[in-house]
């Protein structure tokens, strides 16, 4: 069966889709850094609001709201709970208990809070711009996210390549981005090549010696997205215990090697796989 594009051209197709992937590795690698700077903010203007909310709930538009407005402990303990609640209750669709208990827990706290500045410090406005920045971030990432994915559902091997160990929309449309038509290599080790991770020939008088560390001549973006697809695989591993990938991550370790150096030598596997999937049209585990 012939696989066609269909909207627009393949040339197109994935030109488009490259750009749009390397905006969000951008974006996403930026707001990385953003976060770790709000966060060091906070820690100086009102450390103990981190532990109002579990994991990274402190950078969604709840806690970031609530931050904008109240900057500072001291602030916190000038008003009322009813503001704190009113503010906190603007973006989730939560239990009004949650946000009750929330109000009082930060008021509490910030009665006994002893800052790092006061409040009419610069970090504190720092602060909020922060806080500002990190929500129009997260706002571009997520449309650049949509769009990445509609985009690449026009290609015929969307579905293939979403379908391997179920890796995910995001991944999958990462993938397409950075290595475009699949089928246009010759054969996997073209592929592989082109991703950097083919052995670095090392020669001497007497010998070659072939196995040695990758050759990262390729593209790093693929690389770095095949080795989150690689840990990804191995999470899910223990749901296809028979699978060849996952045994021969077994075997890389068993033999001694790091976690790490272990996801990098898997990392040609999906290229193998992806390459005679997308070639005969099979999804994973198809028959």
């Amino acid at each position: 069966m012939k696989l066609e594009y269909h909207e627009i051209s393949k040339k197109d197709l994935y030109a488009n889709l490259k750009a749009m992937t390397r905006q969000y590795f951008h974006l996403t690698q930026v707001n990385i850094r953003c976060k770790n700077r709000y966060k060091r903010l906070i820690n100086i203007c009102f450390l103990e609001f981190e532990g109002f909310f579990t994991r990274n709930r402190i950078y969604e538009d709840t806690a970031l709201n609530f931050i904008k407005a109240f900057l500072h402990a001291y602030i916190v303990r000038e008003k009322r709970i009813d503001a704190l609640y009113n503010n906190l209750r603007k973006v989730d669709a939560r239990h009004d208990y949650y946000y009750k208990r929330l109000a009082r827990q930060s008021k509490d706290t910030a009665m006994n809070s002893f800052p790092g500045v006061d409040k009419g410090h610069a970090d504190v406005r720092n602060l909020s711009d922060m806080a500002s920045i990190l929500q129009e971030n997260n706002k571009l990432i997520d449309e650049i996210r949509k769009n990445m994915i509609e985009l690449s559902k026009q290609s015929p091997y969307f579905e293939i390549v979403n379908s391997f160990y179920d890796i995910g929309e995001v991944l999958a449309a990462e993938l397409l981005g950075e290595l475009g038509d699949i089928t246009r290599f010759d054969n996997h080790k073209q592929l592989i090549a082109f991703c950097g991770l083919d052995p670095a020939i090392v020669q001497s008088g007497k010998s070659i010696n072939v196995h040695g560390a990758i050759s990262k001549r390729g593209d790093k973006y693929a690389r770095w997205i095949l080795f989150n697809i690689s840990q990804m695989v191995v999470k899910l591993g223990h749901q296809y215990p028979s699978h060849p990938f996952y045994n021969y991550y077994l075997i890389k370790k068993a033999e001694g090697k790091h976690y790490y150096e272990s996801l990098t030598a898997c990392s040609t596997k999906p290229l193998r796989m992806l390459y005679s999937m997308c070639k005969n049209n099979k999804r994973f585990l198809e028959e």
